[in-house]
């Protein structure tokens, strides 16, 4: 157990996984609230709902179909803002620990996973519906969330690794037109 507990001590000093738990934190009110959205619509308002049978909901609710699409709309929203938001946030906030650009690596980390999660197969189609949409939308929502933070990590780590060349070779040059290299 003493080992577990070291070990776990060691992974959460790690830069990566204090971003990576930032990010979640972040997205947890959206999860949260995507999951009552969920609840409510699929026990309250679905025809073979749980609450929906025993208090007879739709003999007092007027527009119950309508009700349902709205809260179907909604959950769907949420959900696919949900992997997009952990995206970003993962890729802002390690760009933060290494002193790069937030906001242009956090873009770039989203620009790069919207673009992994594209669905090609609409370039042969006449529309999008016809290939199933223009994102691939299980990886939009939660179960997304390890994509996006794998791809944002490598992104931030890239920029950094861009950013810290960059500033050397603009060091040695400098070094070189001055004549002191």
């Amino acid at each position: 157990m003493h080992t577990l507990w070291r070990w776990n001590q060691v992974v959460s000093d790690w830069r990566a996984m204090q971003v990576i738990r930032r990010a979640l934190i972040i997205t947890y009110p959206f999860i949260l609230v995507m999951t009552l959205i969920d609840a409510v619509g699929s026990s309250v308002l679905a025809a073979n709902g749980f609450f929906f049978q025993i208090y007879h909901v739709g003999t007092w609710l007027p527009e119950v179909a309508l009700w349902r699409q709205a809260f179907q709309i909604m959950g769907l929203a949420i959900n696919n803002i949900v992997a997009v938001i952990v995206a970003f946030a993962t890729g802002y906030f390690l760009a933060l620990t290494y002193k790069c650009n937030a906001l242009a690596v956090g873009l770039v980390s989203t620009i790069a996973f919207l673009t992994l999660n594209f669905n090609y197969t609409v370039l042969n189609q006449q529309s999008a519906t016809e290939a199933g949409g223009q994102f691939v939308e299980n990886n939009l929502g939660p179960q997304g969330i390890f994509l996006a933070i794998v791809v944002r990590l490598g992104v931030a780590w890239l920029a950094h690794q861009f950013v810290t060349r960059t500033r050397r070779w603009a060091w040695v040059s400098r070094l070189t037109l001055t004549g002191r290299g």
